[in-house]
């Protein structure tokens, strides 16, 4: 699969800056343009992905009262072969083994939020949208 021109994300995850951050680090390549859409909230996040396109979903694990894992997973099954990356701050052996399962299991992507700034954003998503 060739990269889009803009590779549209939506972003669940319930710190109002992580939009920013995602796309300032994604935004280091001058060649590729990100439009970020980001909701704070479960019910919101979910009308967004059922009624709009997206080339990818980020979702924040620990999202208050609700895991993002769960999420995710919906994403998974509402758009086949979309990739869906579950971010947190917290070590992959770390997560509660319902999701450490999950992640092995379904086609839901790791990422820890401390390598944002110094992820290869090209190899990360090449690997992703093909």
């Amino acid at each position: 699969m060739q990269f889009p021109d803009t590779v549209r994300i939506l972003l669940l995850d319930d710190d109002p800056d992580m939009a920013t951050e995602l796309s300032d680090s994604m935004g280091r390549d001058p060649d590729r343009k990100f439009s970020v859409t980001q909701e704070t909230e479960l019910d919101p996040a979910l009308h967004r992905l059922l009624r709009d396109t997206y080339d990818i979903v980020f979702v924040d694990y620990d999202l208050g009262n609700l895991k993002g894992d769960i999420f995710a997973y919906t994403a998974t099954l509402s758009k086949t072969g979309m990739p869906v990356v579950l971010l947190t701050g917290f070590p992959k052996h770390s997560l509660d083994t319902d999701t450490r399962v999950l992640l092995a299991r379904s086609r839901i992507h790791y990422l820890d939020k401390a390598k944002l700034g110094t992820l290869d954003w090209e190899g990360f998503l090449a690997g992703l949208l093909e």
